[in-house]
């Protein structure tokens, strides 16, 4: 297997084309489009620094105040099956289906 290893210009690309740092590149005939300041990625960026340890806490909280109730909806359901599966074993199962006699 071939190992790739990338240019100086094509490292120089990348960075300017997926990590949007200062300017794009301009209108060359490659490339048309361009996008200056550093991207919208920036704003994003910030906004999931600052909400992801808040929606972290809430959601540990909410999973806290659920887990009585889980654990009670969680004993409710095997209990209710286990009744109905002993129900349904103690009652005697009745062949519908006639059998065929054998014809000798």
């Amino acid at each position: 297997m071939e190992v790739y290893n990338p240019s100086a210009s094509d490292v120089k690309g990348y960075r300017q084309i997926i990590m949007q740092h200062g300017s794009g590149y301009t209108n060359d005939g490659y490339y048309i489009y361009s996008q200056d300041g550093e991207g919208i990625a920036s704003f994003f960026g910030n906004l999931m620094k600052t909400a992801l340890p808040i929606l972290s806490r809430s959601i540990k909280g909410a999973a806290n105040i659920a887990k009585p109730h889980l654990k009670k909806a969680a004993t409710d359901i095997v209990t209710a099956s286990g009744k109905n599966l002993l129900e349904k074993l103690s009652t005697p199962t009745q062949n519908t289906r006639k059998r065929k006699r054998r014809r000798i």
